[in-house]
């Protein structure tokens, strides 16, 4: 997939294995790592789940702030651990909303990417391994496998660009490739 307008991404994960997934998506799409900035992520400190929840505000309220820049988006990258996508999503929504912030709207190049549990379920699901979004993988796959995920599920996004009801995936990525399509407005 190429964007007409290129994102500038603004990333925010939980994990250092997250980002390198994440990472390496991005130079899938095209997206040059000087074009992609990822959020410093707090070493040893607590919870990443917490930690990207109290950052979202900040980061919508530092996206919006640069709307004269119809390229620049942001991309969440989440676990969603024993809550449900929709749980972890109105999570978010509600950071939003205690710090006096607007809901996103369907038109924000605001992308969330809600793995179940973690995102090592993504990368054994493209390693081959059968997997359901139940069961908790962490620490389950071996680290150097992100790569070759990522570029599973770049393949898989642009079969689902082409014929979406026909792709039959895990819902968390379905999810994330409905999410993907905001990256071009």
């Amino acid at each position: 997939m190429t964007f007409p307008h290129r994102p500038r991404l603004i990333v925010l994960v939980e994990d250092d294995r997250t980002a390198q997934f994440t990472r390496s998506v991005c130079r899938l799409f095209g997206i040059p790592s000087h074009d992609v900035t990822f959020e410093p992520i707090p070493v040893g400190r607590g919870s990443g789940k917490q930690w990207v929840t109290q950052q979202y505000p900040e980061l919508v309220r530092k996206q919006r702030s640069k709307s004269y820049q119809p390229n620049i988006a942001t991309l969440v990258v989440t676990d969603v651990d024993e809550l449900t996508s929709t749980e972890r999503r109105a999570q978010l929504a509600e950071s939003l909303k205690l710090n006096a912030i607007d809901a996103r709207t369907p038109n924000e190049r605001i992308v969330l990417w809600l793995p179940e549990w973690h995102i090592e379920t993504w990368i054994k699901h493209f390693s081959g391994d059968t997997v359901d979004e139940d069961t908790k993988y962490s620490h389950s796959v071996s680290a150097d496998k992100e790569r070759a995920a990522a570029l599973k599920f770049f393949e898989e996004f642009k079969q689902f660009q082409l014929e979406p009801e026909q792709l039959t995936t895990l819902p968390s990525l379905r999810g994330a490739y409905m999410e993907t399509t905001r990256l071009d407005p």
